[in-house]
């Protein structure tokens, strides 16, 4: 736990900047326990008024914490989630930062991943999030094209693009850790192509067909994977739900989907539940995918190229 210290005070202090006197909700599972009490450590550290609570891993991403998580979640000023699986898209997450909790979820998150993403350079990881952000804010169409085959076309007009900078220090803010991406909502029924991915719950290669907003067609070992996943939770778990650009420089792809997604030279396309970022579907999972060396045209404008950033 020691090795991973410096980059959990610099979540506490540069992202989420607790105060003494802050109540802290520090939510974990057994899995990422020791994770969990070393951020409330820190938070104690810096005079947070910490509760921490350990429960039972939820089983899947998106899945709704026990009413307990929810509650202390809600009335904290800070809650802070290192877990096995995501709470960021879920009613309780929502509900936490409509009530001005401000907050910093961490699914899947390892030491490993703390050393080299969250122990980043804020300011830095703040300019480059800014550019992306300037540059598709007032997007119409969006298009993403790889060497692998990907081909994209993501109509995002009239939707709010949510910037991930990794300032959560005023009321209602929140993200993941580490942080670094620029997403939307898009809009559901007007998705189409081709997806080429090398990241979900693993590496490997997954195709994925887009029709309509929905995915229709799965191929390839991840491809089958995502299906899988997806299947148990009904037609709306196949509905496109989100579209991602990495920004964090010390962010690898290595299977990790907390890190891949963040990755500066990659984008991210998640599918279920999108209700709680400026979208229309309800669903009980959200997941995503990693497509690598991306081309990304904004109204036909290229902003990256092959996985490198122009802007």
């Amino acid at each position: 736990m020691i090795g991973i210290m410096r980059g959990v005070f610099r979540a506490v202090t540069e992202s989420l900047k607790i105060k003494p006197g802050e109540e802290v909700a520090v939510i974990t599972d057994h899995n990422k326990e020791e994770i969990g009490r070393a951020f409330a450590l820190a938070a104690e550290a810096v005079g947070g008024i910490v509760t921490f609570i350990v429960m039972k891993p939820t089983g899947y991403h998106g899945a709704e914490p026990p009413r307990v998580v929810a509650e202390a979640m809600k009335s904290s000023d800070v809650f802070i989630a290192p877990t096995t699986y995501s709470l960021t898209h879920t009613k309780a997450r929502a509900e936490a930062t409509k009530a001005g909790a401000r907050g910093a979820t961490l699914p899947l998150i390892t030491e490993e991943v703390i050393r080299r993403a969250v122990d980043v350079d804020y300011k830095e990881l703040k300019s480059i999030t800014d550019r992306v952000y300037k540059a598709v804010k007032n997007a119409h169409i969006i298009k993403v094209t790889n060497r692998f085959g990907t081909l994209l076309r993501i109509d995002v007009s009239d939707r709010q693009w949510i910037l991930d900078d990794g300032d959560y220090s005023k009321p209602g803010k929140f993200g993941n850790l580490p942080a670094g991406s620029v997403y939307i909502a898009p809009k559901e029924s007007n998705v189409e192509g081709k997806v080429v991915f090398h990241s979900f719950r693993g590496l490997g290669e997954g195709i994925v067909t887009i029709k309509g907003g929905k995915a229709i067609e799965f191929r390839g070992e991840l491809g089958e994977k995502l299906k899988a996943t997806l299947a148990p939770h009904g037609e709306n778990a196949f509905v496109v739900a989100a579209f991602g650009i990495g920004t964090n420089p010390n962010a690898k792809v290595t299977g990790n989907l907390l890190e891949d997604e963040k990755a500066l030279g990659s984008v991210f396309l998640a599918f279920g539940r999108n209700i709680d970022i400026g979208g229309k579907n309800d669903a009980p999972v959200h997941e995503e995918v990693i497509i690598l060396e991306p081309t990304i045209e904004v109204d036909a404008k290229p902003i990256m190229v092959n996985g490198k950033l122009l802007i």
